[in-house]
């Protein structure tokens, strides 16, 4: 066993002997400041912490019987073991496989606890089918070739370096903060996706790179680099394990958070060289280092819950391994004692403080997991055709949050005898009979919905064709008559074409009247009165265009809004809005309702609706008007959440905003006939409706979305 402790193999027929590939090597100190050893398993590449009393006995491990190496340590140490320590040090490592196998009974004993070990196919499958990993190739060579070149990224000069261009980099993008933004939105696009695949490919190699380099020049070897798939997303690993034989936890830690160091660099030195670049690819591509590795540092592998750098590096920051293992312990042992008080003693000896850290981080994990496991299953659902989406998003749910939850009720369960009635119970009994009181009660009185209040009468005027503003008279804040003009616009196009089609139909008339006089012609008249319509259609619909170049108030009101480059001579584009005008004739208002919301309204209940504005007082109407049939498109953009508004909603190619789910539009009217707005609001209309509750609200919900995704 080279390069750890010597200890004797052999045992008497009471004790199995170790294994002879197994080493014993000094490690860390322990959180109370004790020695500690670790104890290698080099076929499965584990690493096991050993306290003083276990090195004590492995050191003896060959001498003598149970009661003979008990004895001994009690005679030539400071511990007074007992022959069960030795005996439960022999079950921890026949548990673990680290002893030698003989004959026939211990090749039986292996045999069975590796089947019972071993998981059938379709649990593996439903455990690793979003994370398995594939080795690529063992890094020692490339590593000890390449390090001299990056050594010098370890100098001293570098932090303060790196520190100045990060500081100008952040100042660069503040400078540039709307360019920065809205170039995220190049994201979702195609090409966006394939950039950012590749930038999260060179970030993870960097990262990976980081832990490997550190990991060598602190003497570990490198075991292995290869990819794992999470999520199905392919992404680098590195095998940097042998650093829990260094003994100094400030190297440990390093090692740890090289990755992070690494990739916040890059990070660091894509912002910077993004405030320089000219617009273009590189441009694009330094944004998407600089986001994608901003992010996947500071959200991901920071976040001590998941077993990525920050849990190994708050592990040995706290100084407590195993952190998931002890804290879950420590969390069902606090969450048993709080809801039914049976008095047993925590799993572990620990210091008040330590008791509380541990708890803490262990309701954090099951909080993160929860929201993470549910955003997964979401992904999966999405990623993969709609059968199998289903599917795997059942599994994920079951497996990952449903199961834990139903082992911890079978423990509760099992433990139902123990359970009295006293003062925690009965707290804990008040609580949940209010909270089950609350959700199957018919509390809820009222419905809300995103609406819009308008005034009575809005009207905006938008440019017909390419044109130019020939007279324009009004500005904002002007109060015109019914019958004003507003804008004119002319269109030399259309000009020229309209000349076009009644010199056309002019020589179609002609040719119809000396058609008469002449017998070859007559015989065309059907064809040529046919031409003559179409012709006619076709000027008809150039002067509709024309008199739509002309703006005039359809009704008396105030001008509301103005294009800023609505200016005589100016040219405008087609579609192109002119000016909005408002009514002085009172407000309206509209909005839309859930699905299942409008069974419980009924036209002319009253609503209050409540605007975005702080500074506007809330509104009291009723419910004019809810159609019969759900809304296939969004009329009101306002109320999108690609505007701003509350409706989820995606934009077709046609240009029309399609809701995310069902909704039936609505129109409510103020009480107040006097009430005038001088544009349109955006809000929440409360509105009396039928009682419900929140159970029977959530089962609606539920039954909907399966009858909505199960639609094949």
């Amino acid at each position: 066993m080279a390069g750890g402790i010597a200890m004797d193999l052999s045992a008497p027929a009471q004790l199995p002997s170790l294994r002879e590939d197994i080493s014993l090597h000094p490690g860390p100190s322990s959180r109370d400041g004790s020695p500690a050893w670790i104890l290698h398993d080099p076929g499965r590449n584990r690493f096991f912490q050993i306290d003083p009393l276990g090195f004590e006995i492995l050191s003896r491990w060959g001498s003598g019987e149970p009661e003979a190496i008990a004895a001994s340590i009690t005679d030539e140490t400071m511990f007074d073991a007992e022959p069960s320590d030795i005996e439960e040090m022999g079950r921890f490592l026949s548990m673990h496989e680290l002893v030698q196998v003989r004959g026939e009974a211990g090749r039986s004993k292996l045999k069975a606890a590796t089947l019972k070990g071993r998981w059938s196919k379709l649990k593996w499958l439903f455990h690793n089918y979003l994370y398995f990993r594939l080795h690529l190739f063992s890094p020692e060579r490339f590593l000890a070739r390449t390090y001299p070149f990056v050594s010098w990224l370890y100098s001293s000069w570098m932090v303060p370096l790196m520190g100045a261009i990060a500081l100008m980099g952040i100042w660069l993008a503040s400078r540039q903060w709307e360019a920065f933004t809205h170039s995220l939105n190049y994201f979702f696009s195609f090409p966006g996706f394939i950039l950012f695949g590749l930038a999260l490919f060179i970030s993870k190699a960097v990262h990976e790179l980081g832990h490997s380099y550190t990991a060598y020049r602190y003497g570990c070897r490198v075991g292995s680099i290869g990819v794992v798939f999470i999520v199905l997303t392919p992404m680098l690993y590195t095998d940097a394990s042998e650093a829990w034989l260094l003994t100094s936890r400030k190297r440990r830690m390093a090692i740890g958070a090289a990755g992070i160091v690494a990739e916040l660099g890059l990070a660091v030195l894509a912002t910077f060289f993004w405030g320089f670049l000219p617009d273009g690819a590189l441009r694009s591509a330094a944004l998407m280092l600089a986001t994608t590795s901003w992010v996947h540092t500071l959200f991901i592998n920071l976040m001590p819950y998941m077993r990525f750098d920050g849990y190994y590096l708050f592990s040995d920051w706290v100084g407590i391994p195993n952190l998931f293992d002890k804290s879950f312990a420590m969390g069902r042992w606090w969450l048993r004692e709080t809801l039914f008080g049976f008095g047993d003693p925590p799993p572990e000896e620990w210091d008040r403080r330590t008791e509380w850290l541990l708890i803490v981080f262990a309701v954090g994990v099951w909080v993160y997991r929860l929201i993470l496991f549910l955003g997964i299953a979401l992904l999966v659902y999405h990623f993969v055709f709609k059968l199998l989406g289903i599917l795997l998003f059942c599994v994920e749910i079951g497996w990952f949050v449903l199961l834990p939850v139903l082992k911890e009720l079978k423990a509760w369960w099992a433990l139902r005898e123990r359970m009295q009635w006293n003062f925690r119970t009965k707290v804990v009994a008040a609580v949940l009979a209010a909270f089950l009181a609350g959700t199957a009660l018919p509390l809820s009185f009222s419905v809300h919905a995103p609406a819009l209040l308008l005034p009575g009468e809005h009207s905006v005027f938008y440019a017909p064709e390419n044109a130019i503003v020939d007279t324009f008279s009004v500005r904002r804040g002007d109060r015109v008559r019914e019958g004003d003009l507003l804008v004119r616009l002319r269109s030399p196009e259309l000009e020229f074409r309209t000349g076009q089609a009644e010199r056309q139909v002019q020589m179609m008339r002609w040719e119809i009247a000396a058609s008469s006089a002449d017998e070859q012609l007559y015989s065309k008249r059907l064809v040529a009165y046919r031409a003559l319509e179409t012709a006619e259609k076709e000027l008809a619909g150039y002067r509709k265009l024309e008199r739509e170049l002309v703006a005039i108030a359809p009704f008396s009101g105030r001008v509301e809004r103005v294009a800023l480059d609505l200016l005589p001579g100016q040219w405008v584009g087609a579609d192109s809005p002119l000016l909005s005008l408002v009514g002085m004739g009172g407000a309206v208002g509209e909005g839309y309702l859930f699905e299942g919301d409008e069974e419980r309204i009924k036209a002319g209940a009253s609503c209050i609706f409540y605007p975005e504005n702080p500074d506007m007082r809330p509104v009291r109407g009723r419910i004019r008007e809810i159609e019969g049939l759900g809304a296939a498109v969004l009329a009101r953009p306002e109320l999108a959440s690609l505007y701003g508004g509350s409706i989820p909603a995606r934009i077709m190619r046609s240009g029309a905003l399609v809701p995310e789910q069902a909704l039936y539009r609505m129109f409510w009217q103020p009480d107040s006939k006097s009430l005038q707005t001088k544009g349109q609001f955006r809000g929440t209309l409360v509105v009396e409706a039928s009682p419900e509750s929140f159970l029977w609200r959530l089962w609606r919900t539920a039954v909907g979305v399966v009858i909505r995704e199960t639609g094949f």
